[in-house]
């Protein structure tokens, strides 16, 4: 069943590395023994048609939504919760829950502050400036806003003006 086969080692490494062959030192012969390899043929049994069952899907009916055509946006039943009733406030920054700010205005604002609050450190003189600087900025937020408000008002009027013009 199986072959031997001898071959000199130097003969075989001298080959892998690509020489003619290795200086005069000889190394031991090896011996392997290779067994010869069976292969065998499975045939798949072919499926006749009668042995696939016969399975017809039913077509579901489709369904229909009655819907009335409108130019109207859908009004929100109820207004989207922006602001919570109770804030958890710590001296762990990580720990501190803010209102939702689903426009980002607030991000870099919640940072800075943080790290001012580090700064402060316990010292009084540095807790008073940062104390009178957020109601000065409360202050002007405050203006600013008013301002803007007003100013939109405005825009919004001139604009309403200029198409009953140009409706005429």
């Amino acid at each position: 069943m199986g072959k031997t086969v001898t071959e000199d080692k130097s003969v075989q490494l001298a080959a892998e590395l690509g020489l003619d062959a290795l200086p005069a030192t000889k190394i031991e012969d090896t011996t392997v023994e290779v067994q010869e390899v069976v292969t065998e043929t499975v045939a798949t049994p072919a499926v006749k048609p009668e042995d696939v069952p016969d399975v017809n899907f039913r077509r579901m009916k489709p369904t229909t939504v009655e819907r009335t055509v409108t130019n109207k946006r859908p009004v929100a039943k109820t207004k989207p919760v922006t602001k919570q009733e109770q804030y958890d406030i710590t001296c762990n920054a990580s720990l501190i829950t803010y209102p939702v700010d689903r426009y980002g205005v607030t991000r870099e604002m919640k940072k800075v502050l943080t790290r001012t609050a580090s700064r402060v450190a316990g010292d009084k003189k540095k807790y008073d400036l940062v104390i009178e600087t957020l109601e000065i900025l409360s202050k002007h937020i405050k203006l600013k806003f008013e301002a803007d408000v007003r100013y939109r008002k405005i825009l919004s009027e001139r604009s309403v003006s200029k198409a009953k013009e140009q409706a005429k």
